[in-house]
């Protein structure tokens, strides 16, 4: 008897150390990807205006497909990989 295999319904973005998924009002940043775990740091948006620094929930281990899941139900867009690199000669807006 052959098996048939199924194919994926839909390919999903492998996580990758240093991504950053924005969804409804929280921000998830991937700190270490391993074979079946990840690291992963969840923080609330500021809001706009806001002052303070949002503050930081401690990291998490968590498995890469719950992570996906999550991703996938929340329907999170994949923010910028890197922050932007500043120019040596730029002064710092204060």
């Amino acid at each position: 008897m052959k098996r048939e295999l199924k194919a994926p319904a839909q390919t999903t973005i492998p996580l990758e150390k240093g991504q950053i998924w924005m969804f409804q009002d929280q921000v998830l940043e991937v700190k270490h990807v391993g074979k079946h775990l990840a690291e992963i740091i969840r923080t609330k948006k500021p809001l706009p205006g806001a002052t303070h620094k949002p503050m930081r929930v401690s990291a998490q281990f968590e498995s890469i497909r719950v992570i996906q899941l999550l991703l996938k139900t929340q329907q999170a867009i994949l923010g910028p990989l890197t922050p932007r690199p500043v120019p040596a000669g730029a002064k710092c807006a204060s």
